[in-house]
């Protein structure tokens, strides 16, 4: 009986061994994940650089609504009723935000040297396929305020945003890193009594 107990308990721990094993890749993707989030939130330049594209980007969102423009006829006027957030217009801001991503990431078709980079360009795409569904799934209310739309949008900001935060413009030199880290050994040295 203990010898049987003991075959079950070392079937067990294998299944559990070969199933950690085997979610390794998904373990590493989260972390890309979770390291680049890091990034983003350290990344002052990036953060304000985010801000400001954005709230430009989203300005047909948001701009009828501060300003309670009733747009249905055309012509925007200003409107004493309280406007609320359509979907279409942030239905265009998020198919357009995931066409940019494709065209500028998922079509150029580069040559990936790790697979684990070829894993989050998989999961990435996932997402964006996510998106983009949820986004037409949306329309079904064009003038209401769906989850899906909202989930979609916060998808394609979170995309655009992993995505953005990797090219050149944000990456510091190795001197302004030693710089903000304080290990600088180039300190200048000011000669004087002092004030």
């Amino acid at each position: 009986m203990i010898e049987f107990l003991l075959g079950r308990l070392n079937k067990c721990l294998e299944f559990c061994v070969d199933f950690y094993r085997g979610t390794e890749m998904y373990r590493e993707v989260m972390s890309a994940c979770w390291h680049t989030f890091i990034e983003i939130v350290s990344s002052a330049k990036f953060v304000f650089f985010s801000f400001v594209a954005i709230g430009i980007g989203t300005m047909g969102i948001w701009v009828p609504v501060w300003f309670n423009l009733d747009l249905s006829g055309g012509a925007a006027i200003a409107s004493t009723n309280k406007s609320k957030v359509e979907n279409f217009p942030i239905f265009m801001y998020v198919v357009g935000v995931l066409g940019t991503l494709a065209a500028e990431y998922f079509i150029k078709n580069e040559k990936l040297d790790d697979e684990n980079k070829e894993a989050v360009q998989s999961f990435s795409m996932f997402i964006w396929f996510t998106a983009i569904v949820l986004s037409f799934w949306a329309l079904k209310d064009p003038k209401g305020n769906t989850w899906q739309l909202w989930l979609s949008l916060w998808l394609a900001i979170s995309l655009w945003m992993g995505f953005t935060i990797k090219k050149d413009d944000f990456k510091y030199s190795t001197k302004t890193k030693k710089r903000l880290e304080g290990n600088d050994n180039n300190k200048v040295k000011f000669g004087g009594n002092g004030l």
